[in-house]
């Protein structure tokens, strides 16, 4: 199983683990996992931490393969 750790800079809170819902190829995949809120679009209160899903690109995390 793999873990996929948010990185500094990217979508979600960095050092928190998302989850893999789509796997899109080479491009990245579709996660879900905690955000906060930087822009007023986001519907959230600016700093306000929500759950959310996004198309990411895989170098925005850290990946560790636990499989042994």
């Amino acid at each position: 199983m793999k873990k996929y750790i948010a990185l500094k800079n990217g979508w979600f809170n960095e050092g928190l683990e998302c989850n893999l819902i789509t796997n899109c190829g080479s491009c990245g995949g579709i996660f879900e996992g905690i955000r906060v809120a930087q822009f007023e679009s986001e519907l959230h209160p600016i700093g306000e931490p929500y759950w959310d899903e996004e198309l990411c690109p895989w170098d925005e995390f850290e990946i560790i393969d636990e499989e042994q």
